[in-house]
């Protein structure tokens, strides 16, 4: 087996990383920051997960979403952070959150099921009840009371009622949430609209 030598060692290195495209040395660079700031992860995540599942989430949502890789690297890094921080798991199936690019920044966006792990975190609920009103079914909602009624229909009634949209899907005309605490009470809903879940939408699909 041939020794190489320093130089040589040196000369292959160089060769490897003029062979690199652009994608992949950013890629290379990103890894680089993530292991530079390990000690940092582990510090923010305590022990709900460790710092090396955290970097392979992070670097899995890279190679999925390549333009992960041409925003700033303290936008990244800052990501990142937060989402160590909050104990949140990056462009997973479970949707926690989600590192987007938008104009060479990364953006975090905490999804519903992020926001309800923190929320649950706090020991103070016993559970946070979420639903989507879809056009046919019973729904009314007080603003001053908080009082809601929302009267769900199930799929085979609303297709006979002929209120799905054009792929056969319910069409979603508001969403509500509200914490149930651990002795038994309710919060008062936040209930989302037509106009408001449009806005959302394109938001989303601007990022």
């Amino acid at each position: 087996m041939a020794i190489q030598t320093p130089p040589q060692r040196q000369l292959e290195d160089r060769i490897v990383q003029r062979s690199l495209s652009p994608l992949e040395k950013k890629r290379d660079q990103f890894t680089g920051l993530l292991e530079a700031k390990k000690g940092e992860f582990a510090a923010a995540l305590g022990k709900v997960m460790t710092p090396e599942f955290f970097i392979r989430t992070l670097l899995t949502a890279a190679n999925k979403t390549p333009k992960l890789l041409e925003c700033s690297t303290g936008s990244l890094y800052e990501c990142a952070m937060h989402c160590a921080q909050f104990k949140l798991t990056p462009n997973t199936p479970a949707g926690e959150a989600h590192l987007v690019p938008f104009g060479g920044v990364c953006t975090l966006i905490i999804g519903a099921p992020g926001y309800n792990k923190m929320a649950m975190r706090s020991g103070d609920l016993a559970g946070i009840l979420a639903r989507a009103v879809c056009k046919g079914e019973t729904f009314a909602f007080n603003e001053a009371t908080g009082e809601l009624m929302h009267q769900t229909v199930d799929p085979k009634t609303l297709a006979s009622l002929a209120v799905l949209d054009n792929r056969g899907q319910p069409t979603v005309i508001a969403a509500w949430a509200r914490a149930k605490f651990r002795d038994g009470t309710l919060s008062i809903p936040v209930v989302l609209w037509g106009r408001e879940l449009d806005r959302v939408r394109a938001f989303v699909r601007k990022k």
